[in-house]
C-alpha cells in the first residue's frame, strides 16, 4: 500500500530538486565548479601528490564530493520513482 503523505513529500522534495538543478547558479557554482571543475583539480592534485597528508585530504574531499553526488542522485530516483507510482496510482483509478 503507498503512502500518500510520503508519496506528496517526496514528489515535493523533488520538484525543489528539480528547481535548483534547473537554477543557472547552483549549475554553475555547484554542478559546474563543485562536482565537476573543483573534483577535476582534487582528482589532478591526488595523481601529482606524493605527500601521505595531502593525499588524505585531497581523497576525504573526494569522498564528501562524492557523497553529496550520490545524494543527489538518490533524491533524483526516489522523485522519479514517486512521479511513476503516482501515475500508476492515477491510472489505476481512471479504470476503476
Amino acid at each position: 500500500m503507498v503512502n500518500f503523505e510520503q508519496l506528496h513529500k517526496t514528489i515535493e522534495r523533488g520538484e525543489k530538486l528539480q528547481r535548483l538543478m534547473n537554477n543557472p547558479d547552483f549549475k554553475e557554482l555547484i554542478l559546474e565548479g563543485y562536482l565537476d571543475k573543483y573534483a577535476n583539480n582534487l582528482v589532478h592534485g591526488l595523481v601529482t601528490t606524493r605527500q601521505p597528508e595531502m593525499r588524505k585530504m585531497l581523497d576525504d574531499e573526494l569522498m564528501g564530493i562524492s557523497a553529496f553526488n550520490y545524494y543527489l542522485q538518490m533524491s533524483q530516483g526516489e522523485y522519479e520513482r514517486a512521479l511513476d507510482a503516482r501515475d500508476n496510482m492515477d491510472s489505476e483509478e481512471e479504470t476503476e
